[in-house]
This record gives C-alpha cells, sequence and structure tokens, in this order.
C-alpha cells in the first residue's frame, strides 16, 4: 500500500473535524463543525506554502488565533472542552495507528535514500587504488 500523502492526511483531520460532534469554540464564540473546517481551510490556504507535514497543518491552521495566541477549543457532548490542537494531534495519532504501513514505507524510503550515498561513498573510495591510506 503506498503511503498517504500530505493533502489525504489533511482531508481526513478536516473529514474529522466536519462528521464530529463536537463545538468548537474561537474568539469565546461556539462554532458548528461546518463553520470550523471553513475557517481551518481558509487558515490552511493562507500557511499552505509553510506546511510540510500533518503537525504543521494542526500548529498553523488550528490551533489558536494568530493575534491573541488564544487557543481554539473543543467541547464534546459530555462537556468536556480541551485544545483544539490536541484533539486532532490525537486524531491523527488514532489514524497512524490504523495505517501502520505507513511508518514502515517511511523507514524503508528514508534507507533507500541513504543506501544510494553509502555506495557511492564506498564505490569513490575503492575506486581511488588505494592511494588513500587508512587512518588509524
Amino acid at each position: 500500500m503506498a503511503k498517504e500523502s500530505l493533502e489525504q492526511t489533511i482531508d481526513y483531520l478536516l473529514h474529522h473535524v466536519e462528521t464530529s460532534k463536537v463545538t468548537f469554540i474561537r474568539n469565546g464564540t461556539e462554532h458548528t463543525p461546518a463553520e470550523a473546517v471553513s475557517h481551518i481551510k481558509a487558515k490552511y490556504d493562507h500557511f499552505k506554502e509553510e506546511i510540510e507535514t500533518p503537525e504543521d497543518f494542526i500548529r498553523l491552521s488550528a490551533s489558536k488565533r494568530l493575534l491573541t495566541g488564544k487557543p481554539y477549543l473543543v467541547r464534546t457532548p459530555d462537556g468536556k472542552e480541551m485544545h483544539l490542537d490536541a484533539w486532532l494531534t490525537e486524531a491523527l495519532k488514532a489514524h497512524r495507528a490504523q495505517t501502520p504501513q505507513s511508518s514502515l514505507v517511511d523507514r524503508a524510503q528514508h534507507l533507500e535514500h541513504l543506501l544510494p550515498r553509502f555506495a557511492t561513498g564506498r564505490s569513490r573510495s575503492s575506486s581511488s587504488g588505494g592511494s588513500r591510506r587508512a587512518v588509524r
């Protein structure tokens, strides 16, 4: 299975917000999930060039008001309030746990990038005809 793209993960998080049963609180005012998605998307569009990971998306688009630093909140049906960024981070963790192959793909891709460098580095020293002396 191919690794999920950043856009796919962000779409998952936006869908999670949109289909949730929580109330979003921004600047002391309650908002519906649809209103929250609209606001988060607007901030995402603003910060898109700076967002490289789902964590960047949460931090820049769904954590706090930029002018005041006041955190966005969610209120669950049982009345519990928490920071929106923490709530979304938990959703992201749960999503990643459901797709464990993505972490294996990350590691494999990282190793694939290292192996050619390592092989190239070895072939250069072995092709030097032994003119370099080993440091002991």
